[in-house]
C-alpha cells in the first residue's frame, strides 16, 4: 500500500541522513582520536621523564647524604683535633703527671715545694668556666702565681719543669732517645745550687733511659763536679778530655 512505502521511504531517508551525518564527523573524530593518541604518547614520554627524574633525585639525595655524613665526619675531626680537643685532653692528662716529676725535680734544690698547672678557672662573675693555664707553686704552705715569683724562684720553677716535661716527652713518645743535651740551662742559678742542678740533671737522665747525657756550661763550679768532661780553653785554643 501507497502508506506503508511512504513510511518505509522517510525512514529509508532519514537513515541515510543520519548515515551521511555520521560518516561527516569520521574525520573529526578521527583527528580527535589522533589528538588523544598524541596527547597520550606525550604522557607515557612525561611519565618516563618523571621517573627519570625521581631515579635522578633519589642518587641524588643518596649522594646529599653522603656528602652530610662527610661534612659531619669532617667537622668531627676538626673539632677533636682543635684545641678544644685531643690537645685539650692530652695537656689534661700530661699535666698532672708533668707536675709530679716537677715536683719532685724541685726538691733538688733544697725546695720542699709541690707545683701545680691548671688549665681551667671561673671566669670573673664565676658563672662558667674558661680555659686558662696558670703554674701555681706552693711555697711552703703560700700558693704564688709564677708570674709572682722572685727572679730565683722563677729559675727553680721553669728548671723543674723544663726538665719534667723532657722526661714526660720521652717517655711518651714511644721513641728511644739515646743521648740528652742540656745546653747552658744553668745559666740564671745561684752559684750554691750548682749541686743541686747535678742531682736534678742526674734524675732527668735515670727517668728518660738515656745512655749519655751532654751538660754544656762554662761554670766552673758546675762541669768541675762532672767526672767526664771535655774542656774547651778558647784563650789557648785546647780542648781537653779528662776523666776523673
Amino acid at each position: 500500500d501507497d502508506d506503508f512505502a511512504e513510511d518505509i521511504s522517510n525512514e529509508f531517508a532519514e537513515i541515510t541522513h543520519e548515515i551521511k551525518y555520521c560518516e561527516s564527523r569520521i574525520p573529526k573524530i578521527s583527528a580527535e582520536i589522533g589528538q588523544l593518541k598524541a596527547e597520550l604518547e606525550n604522557i607515557e614520554k612525561l611519565k618516563l621523564e618523571n621517573r627519570q627524574l625521581n631515579d635522578q633525585y633519589v642518587d641524588l639525595e643518596h649522594r646529599h647524604q653522603i656528602i652530610i655524613s662527610d661534612i659531619a665526619d669532617w667537622l668531627f675531626l676538626q673539632k677533636a683535633f682543635g684545641k678544644n680537643g685531643l690537645q685539650a685532653l692530652e695537656i689534661d692528662v700530661a699535666c698532672p703527671i708533668i707536675t709530679s716529676i716537677a715536683s719532685e725535680v724541685i726538691r733538688k734544690f733544697g725546695k720542699t715545694w709541690s707545683i701545680n698547672i691548671t688549665t681551667n678557672r671561673l671566669s670573673a662573675d664565676g658563672k662558667k668556666e674558661i680555659e686558662s693555664f696558670d703554674i701555681l707553686v706552693n711555697c711552703d704552705g703560700q700558693i704564688k702565681n709564677f708570674d709572682d715569683l722572685s727572679g730565683g724562684q722563677e729559675v727553680w720553677v721553669e728548671q723543674s719543669l723544663r726538665k719534667a716535661i723532657t722526661i714526660y716527652l720521652i717517655n711518651h713518645s714511644g721513641r728511644k732517645y739515646g743521648t740528652l743535651f742540656l745546653d747552658e740551662s744553668d745559666g740564671a742559678l745561684d752559684p750554691e745550687r750548682a749541686q743541686a742542678f747535678l742531682e736534678a740533671s742526674v734524675m732527668t737522665h735515670e727517668l728518660t733511659g738515656a745512655n749519655h747525657t751532654f751538660i754544656i756550661t762554662q761554670r766552673p763550679e758546675i762541669w768541675q763536679k762532672i767526672p767526664p768532661r771535655i774542656v774547651f780553653d778558647p784563650d789557648k785554643g785546647t780542648i781537653e778530655t779528662v776523666i776523673d
